[in-house]
């Protein structure tokens, strides 16, 4: 996880496909998930800082995140924010975190 997230750090311009794949390595990472909640902060600069759209995917991602940390109750907040409301990718998340 280090790895990646100093690559993406070092990259001169992030796309849709850098973002995704960020979250999704948060997300599916084995280990030490309490940790990867700083995936979060990418989360919330992807729309103000970088003008990007987030899609159902980083949605699902940073809520696996949370749960596999414990943080239900943000998990359940993220959820009732996003714009198509929880659906199969969302709940899938969320079991899969348990």
């Amino acid at each position: 996880m280090k790895d990646a997230l100093q690559t993406f750090l070092e990259m001169p311009k992030r796309n849709p496909v850098s973002w995704n794949a960020l979250t999704s390595a948060y997300a599916q990472n084995g280990g030490c998930h309490c940790k990867l909640v700083g995936g979060l902060e990418f989360f919330d600069s992807m729309t103000p800082l970088y003008t990007l759209v987030r899609k159902r995917e980083h949605y699902a991602s940073m809520i696996a995140v949370l749960c596999r940390s414990g943080r239900f109750d943000e998990a359940e907040e993220l959820m009732a924010q996003t714009p198509f409301g929880p659906d199969e990718i969302i709940w899938s998340s969320i079991l899969n975190a348990c």
